[in-house]
């Protein structure tokens, strides 16, 4: 499926993600060119529809199939046109659901784009990876990394297994339940802040735990303030554990 569509019909498509997957015709830029959305129409990744707009008038809308999407998730490195018009607010609308979907997850840009430690040349648990140091491979046993002040404690599995205990007690006992960090610090007061910070995000990096930041400010107290965890510049006050 893949091969059959050209750059433009691709750019079409994505310009439709970047509108949630629906849009009136009218209002997509640059206009639509009619063979391009019959192509993929035709190749089902589309479908169009009239409906009545904001001023009651009949217009035609295009949305994205389940085809679409699903074509979507597996050619994201589909080629796009050298020159088209209009790139540049599809791709601000693409960073801005990024964005949105970072916060919420506790993603960041250093775990989507930077390699690695294992993948990097030369790289020791040390370098400049923003979420700390890596809790295995034949790094965390290099001189360099093992030096470190907290090296041992924020790699340690005891550690976290004593992370994981605390947040059950703090929890009733629960999974998938919200923990704020100062009640999770308050039961773990010999470890010092950075190790525990460290193993924090690396377990986060692990899928073992994630971290959220409060939305409302309302909702922050001071103590949610003192014990947050910075990642990717953005604060994070509680913690969350599925397994």
């Amino acid at each position: 499926m893949s091969a059959s569509l050209t750059p433009q019909q691709t750019m079409l498509l994505w310009t439709l993600l970047a509108e949630g997957g629906e849009a009136w015709q009218q209002d997509i830029k640059p206009p639509v060119d009619a063979k391009v959305r019959a192509a993929l129409q035709q190749a089902r990744l589309v479908e169009t529809g009239m409906q009545k707009n904001a001023r009651n008038k009949r217009a035609l809308v295009i949305s994205v199939t389940d085809a679409g999407w699903a074509f979507a998730n597996e050619h994201l490195s589909a080629p796009l046109p050298d020159k088209v018009q209009g790139a540049a607010p599809v791709l601000q609308k693409w960073l801005t659901r990024l964005h949105g979907f970072m916060r919420q997850r506790g993603v960041t840009l250093a775990d989507i784009f930077a390699p690695p430690a294992s993948d990097a040349p030369g790289l020791a648990a040390s370098g400049p990876v923003a979420s700390g140091p890596v809790a295995s491979g034949p790094a965390a046993s290099s001189p360099a990394a093992s030096s470190q002040p907290g090296y041992r404690e924020a790699t340690s599995p005891t550690l976290q297994a004593r992370i994981r205990s605390a947040y059950l007690r703090a929890s009733g006992g629960a999974l998938s339940q919200r923990v704020h960090l100062y009640a999770l610090r308050g039961m773990l007061n010999d470890v010092d802040r950075k190790t525990l910070d460290d193993t924090l995000v690396e377990m986060m990096r692990h899928n073992e735990l994630m971290l959220y930041g409060l939305d409302y400010r309302a909702d922050i107290t001071a103590d949610d303030q003192l014990a947050a965890v910075t990642v990717g510049g953005d604060s994070k006050h509680v913690l969350t554990m599925d397994r």
